[in-house]
């Protein structure tokens, strides 16, 4: 993948942006109990930086005991992460035993924005559980429109469920994903298309889910880490573009 957008590209911006989350992951080998202890302890430390106490993020295990005549079920919780908020309600951090993930949430502003204040949480993060330990990471994009009802979606979209012609048109709900190599890469995207209830007369509410996924080997140091991430900028307007009508 190219570590730097050609020189022609423009990057795209909208007055009202449809997006309604963005997120950028990166993924590590999984920490140990000590690692995992230390980014809890820093992530308690980020009150002084604009974000709210860690919750945390908790996975259900039951093991199973099977003996003839008899069987029992142990349930319990383990705490795979946590999650901190900022206080403005702008932005999400989330600290997990096997990644790191940061979302925009709310009114999105700029990718430039977004990208420095996901670059300074996850410098905390790597500081304790060291670059080497990436295998991968993700730039997701989840984008609200609203489609007007009169005319065809291929009038605004070019990626939808197509039905046979005798078939009624009026869908109250649909879900569509696809996931697909990207091109001139060793990523891949999953594109989700989901019809949800209307939220303004006259019009459809229409998911535009776009999640780009790049694994990584050797050595990563954190310039190469986000050189690449920042390269997905090009490659997530481009499908943007790809997936509406002018």
């Amino acid at each position: 993948m190219d570590e730097r957008p050609t020189a022609e590209y423009e990057p795209l911006r909208f007055k009202n942006p449809p997006i309604v989350e963005a997120i950028i992951g990166v993924d590590v080998a999984p920490l140990s109990d000590a690692d995992f202890e230390a980014v809890r302890q820093m992530a308690e430390g980020l009150h002084t930086g604009g974000y709210k106490a860690p919750t945390p993020i908790n996975l259900a295990s039951i093991q199973m005991k099977l003996i003839p005549g008899a069987s029992s079920a142990i349930s319990q919780d383990i705490v795979h992460g946590l999650q901190a908020d900022s206080v403005d309600g702008r932005y999400r951090a989330r600290f997990q035993r096997d990644g790191f993930l940061f979302s925009h949430l709310g009114h999105y502003e700029s990718w430039e924005l977004f990208r420095g204040e996901a670059h300074r949480i996850w410098n905390l993060y790597a500081d304790i559980i060291g670059e080497t330990r990436v295998t991968g990471f993700g730039v997701r994009y989840i984008n609200k429109v609203f489609v007007p009802l009169e005319g065809s979606l291929s009038d605004y979209l070019t990626c939808y469920p197509i039905l046979p012609d005798d078939w009624p048109t009026n869908i109250l709900e649909s879900y569509m994903r696809l996931v697909m190599p990207i091109e001139n890469t060793e990523g891949r995207l999953t594109h989700q298309h989901i019809l949800l209830a209307p939220e303004k007369p006259g019009f459809a509410t229409v998911i535009l889910d776009n999640d780009f996924r790049y694994p990584l080997s050797g050595n990563i140091n954190g310039d190469h880490l986000w050189s690449q991430i920042d390269s997905v900028r090009q490659v997530k307007d481009e499908y943007f573009c790809r997936l509406v009508t002018p």
